[in-house]
């Protein structure tokens, strides 16, 4: 939400320092979000700026909500399968 929201590209420090984590549970999680291709990084001298990447995060969505929608599409959870004897 910070990446969003923050409309630039933020570094680590940036981040850490605007969330009640650990600087390292920071960075773990960008590298997720950077391996998943939600959020891009590019270094600038000794930084790594981080951004959100809204226009694969949007398609990401988007096929989600059609795979959802194909799966239950009257809103409802899918039903637990039932144990058979």
């Amino acid at each position: 939400m910070l990446l969003a929201g923050s409309g630039k590209a933020l570094t680590l420090t940036e981040l850490a320092a605007r969330m009640p984590l650990d600087v390292s549970v920071v960075s773990r999680h960008l590298k997720v979000l950077r391996e998943l291709g939600a959020v891009r990084a590019e270094r600038r001298g000794r930084e790594v700026h981080h951004a959100l990447d809204c226009a694969d995060l949007i398609v990401r969505l988007r096929n989600l909500a059609d795979a959802l929608e194909a799966c239950c599409p009257d809103g409802r959870a899918v039903p637990e399968p039932k144990e058979t004897p």
